[in-house]
């Protein structure tokens, strides 16, 4: 039986670092798509206050400002929803017909909610693996995996 030719676009992500693989059918061999390998110190900073910022200078005694922000998350999920929206440019112009996300746990819940439509209706599966450094070959072992029946 032959396979049929569909292009499947495999992200691979954590709060660092994205990679994208590309099987251009079911089965096939993973090839590395280095043009959207994206990381985190490639975007510009994001400014914010600094956290032990003091309250009321101007009379007696400052107070303390409880700053409950994680700039950390925030940057995470500003640098995921980046990687998201080239993504869901990429499912307009029909670049690829499925889409299987394999993220780190915080990562991969990101990178559901900052999908656009275009990409949301793409994807095949997802998986909670922190692999962002395995090879070709061993992403393509997991996503066998990943399809095979339970």
């Amino acid at each position: 039986m032959l396979t049929p030719k569909k292009t499947t676009w495999i992200v691979v992500a954590n709060a660092q670092r994205c990679r994208v693989f590309e099987e251009r059918r079911r089965g096939a061999e993973l090839h590395e798509l280095p043009a959207w390998a994206r990381e985190r110190s490639d975007f510009p900073p994001t400014r914010a206050h600094h956290e032990k910022a003091v309250q009321g200078q101007r009379f007696g005694y400052g107070q303390a400002v409880v700053n409950e922000r994680d700039f950390a998350q925030e940057a995470e999920r500003a640098f995921l929803a980046r990687c998201a929206a080239d993504l869901d440019l990429a499912a307009g112009k029909r670049s690829y017909e499925a889409l299987i996300l394999v993220a780190a746990p915080r990562s991969l819940g990101v990178l559901r909610d900052e999908l656009g439509r275009n990409a949301r209706e793409l994807v095949e599966r997802s998986e909670v693996c922190d692999c962002v450094e395995d090879g070709a070959e061993r992403m393509r072992e997991r996503v066998r995996a990943m399809r095979a029946p339970a």
